[in-house]
């Protein structure tokens, strides 16, 4: 291995680790880490970055294409219209979505950026075990992101993506402490989302891949093992450790479900109202004010919590549909031949973020789109045959 390679690895991971690690990276380096970070990628990078687009006309990332025109599109419009949005900042995303998506839905070596992944999460957790929690009146802590929410989702995604790691590495250690890890920072983080989603995706992979087994999970070994799970529980009164009873307690201590509801309410007023073009990129929190419902008047409302109804009342129905377009295309291509392989466990990974996307507001975050790249790296690893088109 070259010099050169050893220096663009280091520069790709301190990018991925920067996505993961961003509040972190900030506190020690200071606010500009982030985008020279970002810069220097680009311009190590660039050639795969071209590389990349220029194979946007065909395939998958057709139906990208459309949802990164769109959303552009709406942003400079609404720009024009209303002369407000924070332009400087909108552009630094949409560079960010560009070069992340078509940079790395087409790096050859993927299970190398898999790894750096993995590396940048774990060291996340690491970093929740030595931080204080977010205020005096919660247990809730996050890792080396700001939002404890969010650092639970890439926890979510990280535990399937330890499973894909484990079909190729075949090291139980690296498993088990992976899940581990992973369960800890669950619970740190405290996000009952989290929980669900990782929930609904067992049971849609215990549903897709294992239903063939189901007699197996109902068989009386299964059965006595858990009733020893459940003495257990009782026993050693899992109940009644502080940190289960916190995170148990969080929803009604926190009233974050009616915080959202609140939020949700006022995206719904904020679609009907501009609802071809929305009130521009990142603009949700400035707008929310004026349709929070009398007496919702609180900065806990401002921020969408919602991945759909942020990028529906940002930048319209036109861009929102094409976000739906791309993914329902993105999940069924080769869906299954997927599902029948290990990539099977980068699809759930992937899958988390978009679940979780019903309660968090991530959709213009690069971790985000990251797994999104990662998810068309592998669907573009199953080729039609040779001189025919994949039509997305």
């Amino acid at each position: 291995m070259g010099l050169l390679k050893i220096i663009n690895d280091f520069i790709l991971f301190i990018f991925i680790f920067s996505m993961f690690n961003d509040n972190f990276m900030v506190d020690m380096f200071g606010d500009n880490i982030l985008k020279a970070i970002m810069v220097l990628f680009i311009v190590t990078n660039i050639s795969g970055i071209i590389k990349g687009f220029a194979k946007s006309l065909t395939g998958i990332t057709r139906t990208f294409l459309i949802l990164y025109a769109l959303l552009v599109g709406s942003m400079l419009i609404v720009e024009l219209r209303d002369l407000r949005v924070d332009l400087e900042a909108n552009i630094y995303l949409i560079i960010a979505i560009f070069v992340i998506f078509y940079y790395f839905a087409f790096y050859k070596e993927i299970e190398k950026i898999l790894y750096f992944v993995w590396v940048s999460v774990m060291s996340s957790i690491v970093i929740c075990y030595f931080n204080e929690p977010i205020s005096p009146w919660t247990f809730r802590t996050t890792g080396g992101t700001g939002d404890p929410n969010e650092f639970a989702a890439q926890v979510v995604s990280f535990i399937f993506l330890s499973v894909y790691l484990y079909t190729k590495n075949r090291n139980i250690p690296f498993l088990l402490s992976s899940v581990i890890f992973g369960l800890y920072g669950l619970l740190k983080a405290g996000s009952k989302s989290a929980v669900l989603t990782l929930i609904i995706l067992l049971l849609y992979i215990g549903l897709v891949r294992y239903r063939e087994n189901l007699k197996a999970f109902l068989s009386i070994k299964s059965m006595i093992i858990s009733i020893l799970l459940v003495v257990a529980f009782i026993v050693f009164d899992v109940a009644n450790m502080k940190l289960i009873k916190d995170f148990m307690g969080r929803t009604h201590s926190t009233a974050t479900a009616e915080m959202r509801y609140k939020s949700w309410s006022a995206g719904w007023e904020m679609i009907k109202h501009n609802f071809w073009f929305g009130v521009g990129m990142g603009a949700f929190a400035e707008h929310n004010p004026k349709y929070l419902r009398k007496g919702y008047l609180d900065k806990s409302a401002r921020a969408a919590h919602n991945i759909y109804v942020k990028l529906f009342a940002e930048s319209g129905a036109l861009t929102f549909v094409a976000f739906l377009l791309f993914v329902g295309v993105l999940f069924k291509t080769h869906y299954f031949q997927i599902i029948h392989s290990d990539y099977f466990w980068l699809q759930a990974s992937t899958l988390s973020y978009l679940i979780m996307g019903l309660t968090l507001g991530i959709f213009y975050d690069k971790y985000f789109w990251l797994s999104i790249a990662i998810y068309t790296n592998v669907v573009n690893t199953f080729r039609e045959p040779e001189g025919e088109v994949v039509l997305a």
